[in-house]
């Protein structure tokens, strides 16, 4: 029997300036945060979220500094429709019933080491996540193709 898996991506912002120009995880926190629960048998898509973290999101001053800052209105027009809002809190605990109520014991995503590290960080998401060795393959090395993951379903 395949396992159930997460196909995972988040978008965030820095909470301290950057000199640089590129994303910090570590010093990041997500305004949102999409992931697909896919059947490991099927490759069907089980469930499907998209959340705007209403505890960054409408931070404007923190808003600012994310990567892409200019895609904002589209997110304020999708709200309610494409993007769920919630508070991070809130988005947790749903990651965490989807976690439980589909047996998800992998979790992929495009960004790996950028969406697992600005998802752990300062959120409790730590505590959420599966372990095992796949997850451990998966965030700890390189990205996954999210196209090569989907491409069955």
């Amino acid at each position: 029997m395949a396992r159930n898996y997460i196909v995972l991506d988040t978008e965030g912002v820095d909470t301290q300036k950057r000199t640089d120009g590129q994303p910090n995880p570590s010093s990041g926190l997500f305004y949102d945060m999409g992931y697909l629960v896919i059947d490991g048998e099927t490759g069907e898509t089980i469930e499907a979220r998209s959340f705007i973290n209403s505890d960054v999101f409408f931070n404007l001053a923190l808003m600012r500094s994310a990567y892409y800052a200019e895609k904002r209105p589209q997110y304020l027009d999708g709200m309610g429709t494409d993007w769920e809002v919630a508070s991070t809190l809130t988005i947790y605990r749903t990651l965490k019933e989807d976690i439980k109520a589909y047996e998800v014991r992998d979790i992929w995503a495009y960004n790996a080491r950028y969406d697992m590290a600005i998802a752990k960080c300062r959120t409790g998401f730590r505590h959420t996540l599966p372990r095992s060795n796949a997850v451990g393959a998966i965030f700890g090395t390189m990205p996954v193709a999210l196209s090569a993951i989907l491409r069955s379903s």
